[in-house]
């Protein structure tokens, strides 16, 4: 069958504001690297989504994750449009939306679609993924496996996950280690014609409160408090925040709760965005960015602003290594899975935005 189709797979289309960051980076890099009238598909979990962001590719839905998923893909068709699509790909870039792992999820989807692919004659590779963990012994032997047999290349974003992938999953072919993809985005086009405010964009999350964590919820409210914290802190030296949210679609709850939270302050303010692009230029018109989440932080970076980051996983920490930024200062609010457990504490905290607004001169 006639190959034609260059094929990205990821979690693209719930609007996350860094897997969408991660797609056109990966696009930008693809077109600028081999010829311009590539045809690209995108595998994602909401394709019309995708459409709206990519008008000029092609979107499908990935392959199923679970029981339900595949009975629903049959019964729409979807699963059959996939592997169409898959049938015609020349190369397969599975290009993640953070990590490949059996933490969080099962693996059988985007493994799957990546042995079929290869089954097909398809080139078959990861593309600026993290790694890990693989705790499931029946899994990892299943992504070995896999990974051994079908990856023709490995583009890894940090020394952590290509380790995992070298010493856990036992992988031996050509491997890239390279900071994340949106790191190298060219971000020029979202820059802001206003020019630069006096103003610092803060990107929370809510984390410590999943199943994952058990029903404990004290460092989430330990870690809300900071945020909380932060922006009367900020507020009381006069200083312009607008709080934004990553993940809009999934962070309603999240929302509400800090524009209570802000309502009687002066210079605080929650700000909307629908994407990652207008995301992209209000960041462009920030003195700063404090960050909770990965993007957040490589995204002021790709966009030559500065940014203090607040890790709570080692993939920002291994981020700060790959673009020699390890020194700068950093909020740590380990959780002892990810990262090594720290204490939740707003006097550290302080310490630290204090040398950043030093820094940027605020």
């Amino acid at each position: 069958m006639f190959k034609k189709y260059t094929v990205i797979s990821g979690w693209y289309g719930p609007n996350n504001f860094g897997d969408e960051a991660i797609l056109e980076a990966i696009i930008q890099e693809l077109q600028s690297e081999t010829e311009s009238n590539i045809e690209i598909v995108v595998l994602g979990v909401k394709p019309t989504k995708t459409s709206e962001l990519f008008p000029d590719v092609i979107s499908r839905y990935q392959f199923p994750n679970d029981f339900k998923q595949l009975v629903k893909s049959l019964i729409t068709l979807d699963l059959f449009k996939t592997l169409y699509v898959l049938m015609r790909a020349k190369k397969l870039y599975v290009g993640g939306g953070g990590f490949l792992s059996d933490w969080q999820s099962r693996n059988i989807g985007w493994l799957g679609q990546i042995l079929f692919s290869k089954l097909c004659g398809a080139s078959c590779k990861l593309w600026g993924v993290g790694i890990g963990p693989f705790n499931n012994p029946i899994r990892t032997k299943f992504a070995s496996l896999v990974f051994r047999s079908c990856i023709d290349f490995a583009y890894i974003r940090d020394q952590v996950s290509l380790d995992t992938l070298k010493n856990k999953l036992m992988f031996t072919g050509e491997t890239r280690l390279d900071a994340d993809p949106v790191a190298h985005m060219d971000c020029s086009k979202y820059k802001s014609s206003n020019g630069v405010k006096n103003q610092i964009m803060f990107v929370p999350a809510m984390y410590f409160r999943n199943k994952k964590f058990g029903k404990d919820t004290t460092k989430w409210d330990d870690l809300f408090n900071c945020y909380i914290k932060t922006l009367n802190y900020l507020d009381s030296l006069s200083i312009y925040v607008t709080v934004v949210f990553f993940q809009p679609d999934s962070e309603q709850e999240l929302v509400v709760k800090f524009e209570e939270a802000v309502e009687n302050l002066e210079y605080v303010a929650v700000k909307a965005h629908p994407d990652h692009r207008s995301a992209l230029t209000a960041i462009s018109e920030s003195k700063g960015v404090f960050s909770f989440r990965l993007h957040g932080n490589i995204m002021a970076y790709a966009s030559k602003v500065d940014f203090l980051p607040i890790i709570y996983h080692f993939k920002t920490e291994e981020f700060l290594k790959m673009v020699g930024l390890h020194d700068i200062p950093k909020i740590i609010v380990g959780d002892g899975v990810h990262i090594r457990q720290t204490k939740i504490n707003w006097d550290t905290w302080k310490l630290e935005i204090d040398k950043f607004l030093v820094k940027i001169k605020l």
